[in-house]
């Protein structure tokens, strides 16, 4: 039983220290017409409320703080639905991969 306590303790703050996570900075080159029922739309504050449907509310003020900085968001709908978001910031920025426990900075050749 304690075997098992301590086991669950220990994947629990090893599956937060543990990062392998990669930041990948690259220059567009060529744009190549992708074929998908989605639509891209560029993300602006009228339609920041659409993520509610997959994501968390708090996101709501993160996403309007990227859009004051003057960081690019972009959302994708299918059957009229948000349904993925991808946000593009611009700049150096530090990141945080486990917060609070790890923070990384990125450097932009944009």
């Amino acid at each position: 039983m304690i075997k098992k306590i301590i086991k669950r303790i220990y994947i629990y703050f090893k599956s937060r220290i543990y990062v392998n996570e990669t930041a990948i900075l690259f220059f567009n080159f060529e744009n190549v017409i992708q074929k998908s029922p989605a639509k891209i739309i560029t993300a602006n504050y009228n339609i920041l409320n659409d993520i509610l449907a997959f994501q968390n509310p708090k996101y709501i003020e993160i996403f309007n703080d990227f859009l004051k900085v003057g960081d690019k968001g972009y959302f994708a709908y299918l059957n009229g639905k948000c349904v993925h978001r991808s946000w593009v910031q611009f700049g150096e920025k530090e990141v945080s991969l486990l917060a609070p426990f790890i923070k990384r900075g990125v450097y932009s050749l944009l």
